[in-house]
C-alpha cells in the first residue's frame, strides 16, 4: 500500500505478528515449567533444612536431660502433632516436624520411632515424605530420613518395622 508520497508504508504482517506471539507462548511454558520444577526443590530443602534444625534441637535436649532424649518412646508411626511426653512431642522437635510437613506439602507425612518404650529412650529416627521425588546419581529418594546416628539421607521408601535409624 502506498501512502500519498508514493512509498510503501510499513508494519507488520498479520503471519508475523502471529508468528512472534506463537514464540512468546512457547519460551513462557518452559519457563512456567521450569519455575515449578525450582519451587519443587526449594520445598524438598526446605524440608531437609527443618529436619536438620529438628536434629540440633533433639542432640539438645539429650545433653540437657541426663543423656536420655525423652521419658516416653515412641512405636514406629506418624509423628505427633501435639505436645507429648515421646521426644517427637517436645515444642522446638515438634516445631521443626511441623515446619518440615508444612514445605512437604499437602502430600507430606512424617513417620517416628523411638526406643526403647522409657526412659532412657536411647535411639530415634524420623523420615518425611519430599514435596517431589529426587533422583541423585541414578538413585531416587522419596523420603528424606534423620537419625540418632547424624545419618542425613534420601530414602526409597519409608521407615518400616524395627527401624530406629535410617537404612
Amino acid at each position: 500500500m502506498k501512502n500519498f508520497r508514493g512509498t510503501k508504508k510499513s508494519g507488520f504482517t498479520l503471519v508475523e505478528l502471529l508468528v512472534v506471539i506463537a514464540i512468546i507462548g512457547v519460551l513462557s511454558s518452559v519457563v512456567i515449567t521450569s519455575l515449578q520444577n525450582a519451587r519443587n526443590r526449594a520445598a524438598n530443602t526446605a524440608v531437609k533444612a527443618n529436619l536438620a534444625s529438628m536434629r540440633s534441637s533433639v542432640e539438645m535436649i539429650y545433653d540437657n536431660s541426663g543423656q536420655t532424649y525423652a521419658s516416653t518412646g515412641q512405636t514406629l508411626g506418624p509423628c505427633p502433632t501435639v505436645l507429648d511426653t515421646t521426644l517427637f512431642g517436645q515444642q522446638p522437635v515438634l516445631d521443626s516436624l511441623t515446619s518440615a510437613l508444612n514445605a512437604a506439602g499437602a502430600g507430606g507425612s512424617a513417620t517416628c520411632v523411638s526406643t526403647p518404650a522409657s526412659a532412657p529412650v536411647s535411639t530415634w529416627a524420623v523420615s518425611v515424605k519430599l514435596k517431589t521425588p529426587e533422583t541423585v546419581n541414578g538413585v531416587t529418594s522419596n523420603y528424606w530420613c534423620v537419625d540418632y546416628l547424624a545419618n542425613s539421607k534420601g530414602e526409597l521408601n519409608d521407615l518400616t518395622g524395627a527401624d530406629t535409624f535410617c537404612p
